[in-house]
């Protein structure tokens, strides 16, 4: 009874961080790309896109929810359509590579083909295979105490060695976050801690959204670690010592809610958090940075 009272004040103080006074939805994070270079994402009004190279997007599902999860090799291609209560699959049956959406949490398909998600944004990171098995990698326990007595996860992806990356926040008495890696036996090594530090101008933030907020991550093959930072409205870029810069800067109303990474070029999910559209707000946008930096416009969803 304890620990569901908790995970519930999880799940309600980071919507809160996400949309103060607005715990009834929120912009989605899901973005991946495959190894043909197309690029899927999350709408929250519509639903899941694929944006084939140099073609304008196309409408793949109507199931709009917050996270995606790319699963190359397809094993969780015959997987239900719907299934483990928060999860379902986006592409055909059968269709490789299968994308899996959450309704509520981070997730993401690890090296080792296993779906892993962190629980009602808890530091219970927890495996499921194809099968349907479920299994924790690590609960709160395995973090420093410092760490556990934080709200929880807002963002996890997985590196090119099977190595996850998650960001941790806690809104009281003020947003202290950090990345944290946890390797596939459970043992959990931090990054970095407290990296946004070049705040941005208060003329420029979304309401209260503190702009140490954090979402949707991304990892390079070289070990690098993009992070969108949207309460900051930029995209930074953790090297494998933790050493912060950024790499992408949003105007407002545009905050990066998501990152993707392919070949070295990296995909940044963008929402106007502030331009109402008659109930349907956050129009999203994608662009891309560039291996040699300058960034482009990939698609854009208009209201």
């Amino acid at each position: 009874m304890i620990h569901s009272l908790f995970c519930a004040t999880v799940a309600i103080n980071l919507i809160l961080l996400i949309h103060p006074g607005d715990a009834a939805a929120h912009p989605p994070s899901g973005i991946v790309v495959d190894d043909r270079g197309r690029v899927f994402f999350q709408d929250g009004a519509r639903g899941v896109w694929r944006v084939d190279p140099a073609a304008d997007p196309v409408l793949i599902d109507d199931a709009a929810m917050h996270w995606l999860a790319i699963d190359i090799t397809g094993k969780f291609a015959d997987s239900p359509d719907a299934f483990g209560e928060w999860f379902g699959r986006s592409t055909p049956k059968g269709a490789k590579p299968a994308l899996i959406w959450c309704s509520d949490f981070p997730c993401v398909i690890g090296k080792d083909g296993n779906l892993y998600f962190a629980y009602m944004h808890s530091l219970k990171i927890m495996r499921r295979t194809p099968a349907g098995s479920q299994t924790d990698l690590v609960t709160p326990d395995g973090f420093d105490k410092n760490v556990s007595r934080q709200y929880g996860v807002t963002g996890l992806t997985c590196g090119p060695d099977g190595t996850l990356y998650l960001v941790v926040l806690n809104d009281q008495p003020k947003i202290q976050l950090g990345v944290y890696a946890i390797a596939m036996d459970g043992s959990v090594r931090p990054l970095a801690k407290n990296f946004v530090t070049e705040k941005v101008a208060t003329t420029q933030r979304y309401h209260q959204m503190p702009p140490e907020y954090c979402r949707g991550m991304a990892v390079d093959k070289e070990g690098n670690v993009y992070v969108a930072a949207t309460g900051n409205r930029c995209v930074i870029k953790l090297s494998p010592a933790g050493t912060p810069s950024v790499v992408l800067t949003c105007e407002k109303p545009w905050a990066p809610t998501g990152v993707a990474e392919h070949n070295g070029d990296i995909y940044v999910l963008e929402y106007d958090d502030e331009t109402p559209t008659e109930g349907r707000n956050w129009p999203p946008r994608v662009r891309k940075v560039s291996r040699d930096g300058s960034v482009s416009l990939v698609a854009a969803i208009r209201r």
